[in-house]
């Protein structure tokens, strides 16, 4: 039961942060759009930003897991990396609004939230360019391109490597 209630309270804050800004959203909203007392939201969550950080790691692990999908599948150079593209695409317009609300509080709070977003940004996109080197050097390993792959390229020297026709 206690399970079924925390994910209630996850999915419509959810909603309403996606719908609202972060500091416009109150624990009331949540809990009334959830159907629950007030006093319920703090059995599963310390905060609004103990909450809306599990959903972003929530968010966050989802997309892992796809790009883990995709990474160990044998496809071709070329058709992983454009899974991997579209599989960012969509979730960042799935969650359009909810990203939009995470990118602003990154840039206007300085405090313990906002710190806490950008450390998860800076982890996300490690992690995005960690898996994209993977697949180079996957590519390089198989001859699926046709320049030496290497660790200190800059993000824009990986995306012009030349992909070899078949």
């Amino acid at each position: 039961m206690k399970r079924n209630t925390k994910e209630l309270l996850i999915e419509k804050g959810e909603e309403l942060l996606s719908k609202k800004e972060y500091y416009d959203t109150k624990v009331e909203d949540i809990t009334k759009e959830a159907g629950v007392a007030k006093g319920t939201f703090y059995i599963y969550f310390e905060s609004k930003e103990d909450m809306y950080m599990e959903i972003i790691l929530k968010k966050i692990k989802e997309h892992s897991e796809d790009v883990k999908k995709i990474i160990a599948d044998n496809n071709k150079f070329r058709d992983r990396i454009e899974k991997l593209t579209e599989a960012f695409i969509n979730l960042l317009f799935k969650n359009m609004g909810f990203f939009r609300s995470f990118f602003k509080i990154s840039q206007m709070d300085s405090g313990t939230i906002g710190n806490k977003i950008i450390e998860v940004m800076v982890e996300s996109h490690n992690l995005m360019i960690k898996n994209i080197e993977r697949c180079f050097e996957e590519a390089d390993n198989n001859g699926e391109i046709s320049e030496k792959y290497s660790e200190r390229r800059t993000d824009h020297e990986i995306s012009d490597a030349t992909i070899r026709s078949e």
